[in-house]
């Protein structure tokens, strides 16, 4: 897989004025979204559970099912094995960075291939409100083709780090074809380093919101360190305990694939992402209707491919910071 193409890895992603100017003619009627999206909008005793700042290499642990023992259990009879999430319906959404898809292409693929859901979280984990239009475009542009490199398709939901999003952050992710989620925190970045104060303060959270009857949360843990897997297990074995089926994102707000963002994806194809120097006309099939919302439906069919085997906002932890911090210093 070549990286011709990528910037360096936690740096900040360079800015290309004329990548801005191609998507104000491809989609110039897009609609801006009032809010982050933080909750689903399907009903039911449903959850949307999310997992920022991978791949990693801990993350099989969570695609394999490793925290649905209740599911296993409860299913066992019936199915005289082990499942797994597409046979329990349980699946989740993991937002992930572009400088570590492409150091961990093979985990990113796994978890595609088990059909979860593969969503953007910037290249290099920057603050996009302190950054500039032109910055912020490229830090998604090259997040996504991280991930299109990777699984051949192009997400449609993003989720900006620390949760920073505002009118402008939502206006430019708009009009490139991608819809921003929020979240409700459970508060594990805090105790990243102690899964023993981790733990009481994340499931007691959970503990709550089911003892309350709330559903339909789009909630943020993260798949980093193994102490954020292990207590991820945990909370996602109370859900299904109590009966919630867990979503995907997309599933979750009404959408049929969280792929086909023709936006972005007739942007790589018009030979743009190559040329930096002046605008390429966008393709015809790139303008869509004024009443865009940031989803619209897939290009390619969504379908799950053949498992590979892999190698062994809020959040001022996890990879994020960590290769931020060594990035800074290796400047």
């Amino acid at each position: 897989m070549s990286l011709d193409w990528a910037p360096k890895p936690w740096v900040k992603a360079p800015p290309t004025p004329v990548w801005t100017q191609y998507f104000k003619q491809a989609n110039p009627n897009a609609t801006v979204q009032r809010d982050d999206l933080r909750a689903c909008t399907i009903g039911g005793k449903i959850w949307g559970a999310t997992f920022d700042d991978g791949p990693s290499t801990v993350e099989p642990a969570l695609t394999d099912c490793g925290f649905c023992l209740f599911a296993h259990n409860k299913v066992a009879d019936k199915l005289n094995q082990l499942t797994d999430f597409r046979q329990i319906n349980m699946l989740t959404t993991f937002y992930t960075i572009g400088s570590v898809v492409i150091q961990y292409p093979n985990i990113t693929l796994d978890t595609f291939s088990k059909v979860h859901e593969i969503g953007l979280h910037t290249w290099s984990h920057s603050l996009l409100t302190k950054l500039t239009d032109d910055e912020i475009v490229a830090e998604l542009v090259y997040s996504a083709k991280a991930v299109y490199q990777t699984i051949d398709q192009v997400p449609k939901y993003l989720r900006p780090p620390y949760g920073g999003s505002d009118e402008r952050v939502r206006r430019l992710a708009n009009s490139m074809g991608l819809t921003v989620v929020g979240f409700v925190d459970t508060e594990d970045w805090k105790y990243w380093n102690s899964k023993t104060q981790m733990q009481p303060v994340v499931t007691g959270h959970f503990k709550d919101w089911i003892k309350n009857g709330t559903a339909g949360l789009i909630t943020l843990q993260h798949d980093v360190w193994q102490s954020e897997v292990d207590v991820g297990k945990d909370a996602m074995d109370l859900l299904v305990k109590a009966g919630y089926s867990i979503k995907p994102v997309y599933e979750c707000l009404g959408d049929t694939s969280p792929y086909g963002n023709e936006i972005l994806e007739g942007f790589f194809l018009s030979g743009q992402f190559e040329n930096k120097n002046a605008v390429v006309p966008p393709l015809a099939g790139n303008f869509v209707s004024s009443n865009f919302t940031g989803r619209i439906g897939p290009v390619k069919q969504f379908v799950s491919v053949v498992p590979v085997t892999t190698t062994s906002s809020v959040e001022p932890c996890g990879f994020g910071l960590v290769f931020s911090i060594l990035a800074m210093m290796l400047v």
